[in-house]
């Protein structure tokens, strides 16, 4: 027969075997200590196996950081979100307010696409104005090439004189001390006048010259030869050489030969005179 004694509510059990020795029950002071001791240990790996384990508080603090986290998470990632424009129009373009979040533009892409396409008439013209503009510059660069530079400031009316540089340069002279034209019309007239004698007695007058002149030949008259375009004229005059070969011609060289014999005859065409070798070879 097996006897289960149970003490202070604690597990311990001392088993005895029907017909043992008194002295082998054990006595409630044995069984108390191994209660202690035994409850001790128990206590110690309870409390070993609940330090792995958080408490009520750590464990809501936890759960609390791990929220805040995700929340702290969720609020950053929705700060960088545009908001989503409302009552805009289909089809139109968006832009971008002072926050940086999305607006309607009110420009539509066709919009956009006719103002490019005006954009580029308007460019194509803009070059023409350019290339013209250019010309334009370019040819008055030219003629500012052609111009001299103002004379510096200095005294006023002074006469300007030009320098190797073909620019203007202020002289010494003042424009007072140039004569006019008519001034000097004038002295050359009371010169002319006070000299008047004397240009008479040492230079021919006009009508002198004239006369002389008029008795003299005129070289457009003057004829190198002698031939039907100038025979017979009153005007045409010849020179020396030219009367010598007319009135008697210089004799060719078949003509100077000691057997030559050579008479002057008329050419009754031309009215010249020349000479022909009238040599007559036996036989003929």
């Amino acid at each position: 027969m097996k006897v289960r004694i149970v003490f202070s509510g604690l597990m311990a059990a001392i088993l005895i075997n029907a017909g043992a020795n008194a002295a082998q029950i054990a006595s409630k002071d044995y069984v108390d200590a191994q209660n202690s001791a035994q409850t001790t240990d128990i206590l110690s790996t309870v409390n070993t196996t609940l330090q792995d384990y958080s408490t009520t508080t750590q464990t809501q603090q936890a759960i609390d950081n791990s929220v805040n986290t995700a929340v702290s998470n969720v609020t950053a990632n929705v700060d960088g979100k545009a908001d989503m424009v409302t009552g805009a129009a289909n089809g139109n373009l968006a832009g971008l307010d002072a926050t940086g979040n999305l607006t309607d533009s009110g420009l539509s892409a066709n919009t956009v696409s006719t103002n490019i396409t005006n954009l580029q008439t308007s460019v194509t013209g803009l070059t023409g104005d350019v290339s013209a503009l250019q010309t334009a510059s370019t040819a008055a660069a030219t003629a500012l090439d052609g111009k001299a530079d103002l004379v510096a400031p200095g005294t006023a009316d002074m006469v300007a004189t030009v320098d190797a540089n073909g620019q203007y340069v202020r002289s010494a002279t003042p424009v007072a001390n140039i004569a006019t034209t008519d001034a000097v019309n004038s002295a050359i007239a009371g010169a002319i006048s006070d000299n008047a004698t004397t240009l008479a007695n040492t230079f021919e007058t006009i009508d002198n010259v004239s006369a002389g002149l008029a008795l003299k030949e005129d070289v457009a008259n003057k004829a190198a030869a002698i031939n039907t375009g100038n025979t017979g004229s009153t005007t045409a005059y010849t020179t020396v050489s030219a009367v010598e070969n007319y009135a008697l011609p210089r004799p060719p060289s078949d003509c100077l030969a000691p057997s030559a014999q050579c008479v002057l005859a008329i050419n009754k065409d031309t009215g010249s005179v020349y000479w022909e070798n009238v040599v007559i070879t036996p036989g003929q």
